[in-house]
């Protein structure tokens, strides 16, 4: 029985994944550390504490766990070689982060992270034509709708002007996907049509009542509907955001590291609205 057990680096690796599965990647590094001391060169605790970093946007400490990875054969090379790129990507160091993509889609031609990634930086240099063909080998070739909907979405922009036909492409691919419908929305607003922008959203919310991202997306309704100073309809919407925010954080047995400087945003930008409707009613009282 005792030999069935898990050992004690085992264990922390699980409960780090738990951790950072649910975006503590703070508590998840800490727990990593701690196995890699025991276990100094286990390259799935490098990757894993890579990921960790790269998380929490420490990038050359991502960096360093992704080559210790590579240098102690971490079996998914492809992978951390695309995950190295995007940090070396954000430490401007761009002539690295390519060959490391071109090494990583060597391996795995179709692999969605590094054609993503390496589109970003060629649309970053302004390659704008080898930005899209790697958008397009990727509507082509993934099979998840979320996947192939963000691919469309971001090829959409590859030439400046918006394509319209990868935006609605990019709604049929996956309708759950909110990225589409908030560039159509803001689209809407730029052109003054801030009523019709609410009613995308509106619809959106209404198809996907059980979303990860309705937090968010109530919190951009609200922005429209303070935008034409509808003050009730987005105060509603904060709370409605903040509710589902503190709902998700209850479920956990701890508080995210990202969650609670998104509520204090929602509470602060909520009090601005009350405050911003208090002051019009007292307006419209002394007229």
């Amino acid at each position: 029985a005792l030999a069935q057990q898990p050992c004690q680096v085992d264990k922390l690796k699980l409960e780090a994944c738990i951790l950072y599965a649910n975006s503590d990647d703070n508590q998840a590094s800490i727990l990593l550390e701690s196995a890699r001391q025991l276990r100094p060169r286990d390259a799935s605790i490098h990757f894993e504490l890579g990921f960790c970093y790269h998380g929490l946007q420490e990038f050359q400490k991502a960096i360093d766990c992704y080559t210790s990875a590579l240098e102690l054969n971490y079996h998914r090379t492809f992978v951390v070689l695309a995950n190295r790129a995007n940090c070396l990507f954000r430490k401007n160091r761009t002539d690295e982060a390519l060959a490391d993509l071109e090494a990583s889609l060597r391996i795995s031609p179709h692999y969605e992270l590094a054609l993503r990634t390496r589109a970003f930086v060629n649309a970053h240099l302004g390659n704008a034509e080898l930005a899209y063909k790697d958008y397009s080998t990727i509507i082509e070739h993934a099979s998840g709708p979320k996947v192939i909907s963000d691919a469309y979405c971001n090829r959409a922009f590859c030439f400046g002007d918006v394509d319209e036909v990868d935006i609605q492409n990019s709604r049929l691919a996956d309708p759950t996907n909110p990225e589409p419908v908030r560039y159509i929305a803001s689209a809407l607003i730029n052109d003054g049509h801030v009523a019709e922008a609410i009613a995308q959203m509106t619809e959106w919310l209404i198809e996907n009542p059980t979303h990860k991202d309705r937090a968010y997306q109530y919190s951009f309704r609200a922005e429209m509907y303070a935008s034409i100073s509808d003050w009730e309809n987005g105060i509603n919407d904060y709370k409605e955001a903040i509710k589902i925010m503190m709902n998700s954080t209850a479920q956990l047995n701890y508080v995210a590291c990202a969650v609670p400087e998104t509520l204090q945003t929602y509470n602060d930008r909520l009090n601005q609205l009350i405050l911003g409707r208090d002051e019009h009613l007292a307006a419209m009282q002394r007229l």
